[in-house]
Order: structure tokens, then C-alpha cells, then sequence
């Protein structure tokens, strides 16, 4: 079963704006882009109609994304919402995650994809049960051991970085380096943890290979011409007032964090510093914050930022969604970073009672994820000859189909 085209009658808006066919060719739009800017630019605008801005703004926002093969791609299969959640990275930092979809489009690639998902959230489940087991004294395994389920889980990052590489060789390389950069950290942790061969600093020389190499992609994400096509694409962010200043920002604050808080770690672990360690992870506080913060105001930002009812409605309920979700993994995490500070400063509590919160969560997605599966499996099975075509007609787009369905509930 194939995922249908929203441009089946379903969202053509920006192929109107263009004035332009779901089927133009680049040449047409780019000929429709420069007709329609020079009828519409500002300098035009002698008798001082205030649709003209409006106007050249949804022109500029239409041919940003219908010129780009792979957000005209993004459009034509899940509209503007995937557009929203290609912009927020939803698809990875280059989209490349997009390339996985079509082959979810067969329930039997769809199965596969589902069984998988159950295996690595099983793996990853046992990571922090190991980790408990080994630091409260439970099992005299060596850390070799311990580390079993994080070798095992490698496999998935490994893939990802073959099908980046592959799909984007010039900033595939990249993350490959970044990946072995980890790979490597993790043996010399685990060998350290149970000869302590090396100091800490020198264990964490491939951290610092990744943050490099992590914070010079986010300075070559910051160009001003990422900025001009950021501003042109029809979603703002909020950038502190600063224009480019601000959103440049943005951009490498994560990575400036993670420095900081490497550095103070090790400077405490390899007992440089007697700092406390409510300190320590102050750069985990501003980080969980900064996130909250800049979720709620990226969502504001982005509702104000058009005049259209239909898609102020439709921008709302993402960023709704999108603000929910962060704020409850941000409160997770905060939980559980603060129950390991207590444990690291205090040792009140055993490591077994601070991972609880890790405990509960993953439990219950492990749940979800069980009756999710056949769920999507029986939604994705294929319908009878006809029916399939009369669904597509009324709702076209995926997304807007699954909202239709969860408003109209179960059937009597």
C-alpha cells in the first residue's frame, strides 16, 4: 500500500500561490517565482495596497520550499505539517531520514520495522539495569559485561551512519568520524572503569574529537546564507531580538553547553576541581531550561508569523503537541538528573531507587510499543479495491487522515 500524495486534491495551496500545476516542472516555478516577485515586490506597490507585503512573503515561502526537490517532496507527501516537522528536524538535520519512509509504505517492511523497534527498546531497557546492578554491588561482572547492551545497541547509530554517509557523503563523513569518535570513548571507558589505566582526561580525549568536530558543523549550520533561506521559508524561530545574531546563536548553544559540562565533569572526576555536584551540572539546568524555553517561544513565533486562519489552526495543534511532548521529557529528565546529583553528592539513596523514574517510563513505552505495533499494522493493512481510492479523495493527507480518525473515536 502506498502513502497518498497530498496533492491528490489535498494541499495545492502553495502550487496556488505559485499559480502554478502539482505537476510544474523547476522551470515553470522558477518562471512563475520571477513573475509573481516582480508583481508583487514592495517597489511595485505604487498605490500602497498592504496585501502586497503579505502577498510577496507567501510568494517567497512557496517558492523556497516547491524549489527545493526534497521539501517539494516533504509537501507533496505530508504538507505543510511535514514541512513543520522537517523544519524542526524531526527528519535529521538534513532530512535524511526521509529516504526511510517509502519503504514503511509495505506492511511487511512495516512489520519488520515494528519487530525491530520492540528488539531496541528491549536493549536499551537493559542498559540502566546493568549499569544499577554493577554500581549497587548486585553483580561481580566486569564492565566489559556491563557494557553489553551499549555494544549491542552500537548497531543502530552504525546504520545510520552508513545510510547517511552514503545518502550525503560531504557531511556523512563527518558524522562518521563522530561516531567512532564514541565508539572509541566507550571501549576506553570500559577498560578504565576496570584497570583505571588512564586518567579521566585522557579517557575523554574522543569526547573532545566529537565536540569538535560537532561544534564546527553547528558554526557551518550558522552561515548567513542558511539564515536568508531560514527567513524566506515561511517558519520563524525566535532569534532574541538579534536577527542573524540570534538565530547564529541558537544554533551552537547546545553544543557550547556540552563542552561546558564536559569540562567540568572531568575537572571533578579526576579531582582537579572540589566543586559540589549541584555545580557540576549546571550546564544540565540551563540546558533543560534553555529547551523548555525555546520550544514555548519557537511555537509562538511560529502561529504569529502568518495571517492565514486555516494554517494559523493547523501550526497551533503541532506546536501543542511539540510543546507537551518536550515539556514531559524535560521534566523527566530533570527528575532524574537531580536524583543522580543526590546520589553523587549525598550517597542517601542507592542508584537502584534514582533509575525507578527510567524504570517506569521505559516499562511503559515498552507497552506502548507492544499494542502499538499491531495497531499500526491493522491500520496499515490494505483496504478492499474502491474503498481505498474514495478514502484518498476525501482526505489525502496522512497526517490530517490520522487527526479525522482519533476525533471520530472507535466505531459501535
Amino acid at each position: 500500500m502506498r502513502l497518498p500524495r497530498a496533492n491528490k486534491g489535498g494541499n495545492v495551496r502553495l502550487y496556488a500561490t505559485m499559480e502554478v500545476e502539482p505537476d510544474a516542472t523547476e522551470e515553470d516555478i522558477k518562471k512563475s517565482y520571477k513573475k509573481m516577485a516582480l508583481k508583487y515586490h514592495p517597489d511595485k506597490n505604487v498605490g500602497g495596497d498592504p496585501t502586497f507585503e503579505e502577498k510577496f512573503k507567501e510568494v517567497q515561502h512557496a517558492y523556497n520550499i516547491l524549489s527545493d526537490p526534497q521539501k517539494k517532496n516533504i509537501y507533496d507527501t505530508y504538507g505543510e505539517e511535514g514541512i513543520a516537522l522537517y523544519e524542526n528536524g524531526m527528519f535529521g538535520e538534513d532530512g535524511e531520514l526521509m529516504k526511510i519512509i517509502p519503504f514503511l509504505e509495505s506492511p511487511g517492511l512495516l512489520a519488520c520495522f515494528c519487530c525491530l523497534l520492540f528488539i531496541i527498546w528491549a536493549v536499551l531497557v537493559l542498559i540502566p539495569i546493568f549499569i544499577v546492578l554493577k554500581v549497587d554491588g548486585a553483580v561481580a561482572w566486569n564492565w566489559g559485561v556491563v557494557f553489553i547492551p551499549i555494544w549491542i545497541f552500537n548497531f543502530v547509530p552504525f546504520v545510520y551512519v552508513i545510510f547517511s554517509t552514503c545518502s550525503n557523503p560531504k557531511s556523512g563523513v563527518s558524522t562518521m568520524f563522530q561516531y567512532f569518535s564514541l565508539l572509541i570513548f566507550l571501549i576506553l571507558l570500559c577498560i578504565n572503569l576496570e584497570t583505571h589505566r588512564w586518567s579521566w582526561v585522557v579517557t575523554f580525549i574522543p569526547i573532545y574529537i566529537f565536540e569538535a568536530i560537532h561544534l564546527l558543523k553547528k558554526f557551518v549550520q550558522a552561515r548567513k546564507s542558511k539564515f536568508a533561506a531560514a527567513e524566506t521559508s515561511g517558519f520563524k524561530t525566535f532569534q532574541f531580538g538579534l536577527g542573524y545574531f540570534g538565530w547564529a546563536i541558537r544554533k551552537v548553544v547546545f553544543a557550547l553547553l556540552l563542552i561546558w559540562f564536559t569540562g567540568f565533569l572531568v575537572a571533578k572526576i579526576d579531582t582537579t576541581v572540589t566543586w559540589s555536584w549541584w555545580v557540576i551540572a549546571i550546564p544540565i539546568w540551563v540546558g533543560l531550561a534553555y529547551k523548555m524555553f525555546i520550544t514555548i517561544a519557537d511555537g509562538s513565533v511560529l502561529v504569529s508569523s502568518t495571517t492565514d486562519q486555516e494554517e494559523q489552526q493547523s501550526r497551533q495543534s503541532i506546536t501543542r503537541v511539540i510543546s507537551a511532548i518536550t515539556a514531559v521529557v524535560m521534566i523527566f529528565l530533570m527528575v532524574l538528573a537531580i536524583l543522580i546529583v543526590v546520589i553523587l553528592q549525598y550517597g542517601s539513596i542507592t542508584l537502584a531507587k534514582a533509575f525507578v523514574p527510567i524504570f517506569i517510563i521505559g516499562g511503559l513505552l515498552f507497552c506502548c510499543i507492544c499494542c502499538g505495533a499491531p495497531c499500526i499494522l491493522c491500520c496499515g493493512a490494505p483496504q478492499m479495491e474502491g474503498e481505498d481510492e474514495e478514502y484518498d479523495e476525501e482526505n489525502p493527507n496522512p497526517i490530517v487522515r490520522n487527526h479525522k480518525l482519533l476525533e471520530a473515536g472507535p466505531s459501535n
